[in-house]
């Protein structure tokens, strides 16, 4: 068997042992998210090769999944975007998770994908509010793909109009999964800081020219 990891070149390995008609090869250890490409080479007794296709696996996959550090002004209605990392190669075919949030800062009023990897995708998107958290489940009959950090989704918040500057509250993600648990989701929580209005430059409620 041939094998190289991600971009390297092709190595020669050969099986450690055989049961009946099957051969097991040992590959050395790789990396989170490595991506492994293999081909089997094999010679028959009248010496006739036979070469296979190349096939690939990820490494124990995992993709990040981020919430940011956000900001908004009393009554505003804000969107609150997720970022994901790398799906490529991954088959993501769904994902749900669980945002919790302080209800006395935010309410939860809709999702936007307008503009993210959802959008164009033909995915369907639900999503429900429970005493302080919000719900999201999104699937489709095609993975998603994306090179490099990119929007998954925006969150649609509305300010406490009764929200005074500096109050915050926690965004935390409490379960994120793809699929059926693979890719793993490595989740990143953040906060959401209350700010004076625009053009409120000392903060005391009124708007200069």
């Amino acid at each position: 068997m041939f094998y190289r990891i991600n971009s390297g070149s092709f190595t020669p390995t050969h099986h450690d042992s055989v049961s009946t008609s099957t051969y097991y090869y040992h590959i050395n250890p790789q990396s989170n998210n490595d991506t492994v490409y293999f081909y089997i080479w094999a010679k028959d007794n009248d010496d006739s090769v036979s070469v296979s296709d190349t096939s690939s696996y990820v490494v124990n996959p995992q993709a990040t999944v981020s919430l940011p550090l956000a900001y908004g002004s009393p009554g505003d209605t804000v969107a609150v975007p997720i970022s994901v990392s790398d799906l490529t190669g991954m088959e993501v075919l769904s994902f749900q998770f669980v945002v919790v949030y302080d209800t006395t800062i935010l309410t939860a009023v809709d999702i936007d994908t307008s503009s993210t990897l959802l959008n164009g995708a033909g995915w369907l998107t639900e999503w429900n509010t429970n005493t302080d958290s919000l719900s999201v489940a999104s699937s489709g009959a095609y993975p998603l793909s994306n090179l490099g950090d990119t929007c998954l989704i925006k969150l649609l918040f509305k300010v406490s109009s009764v929200a005074s500057t500096g109050d915050s509250s926690g965004l935390i993600f409490t379960s994120f999964t793809f699929n059926e648990g693979t890719p793993e989701a490595v989740t990143e929580d953040n906060t959401f800081i209350v700010i004076g209005s625009y053009g409120d430059v000392s903060e005391n409620g009124e708007v200069m020219a």
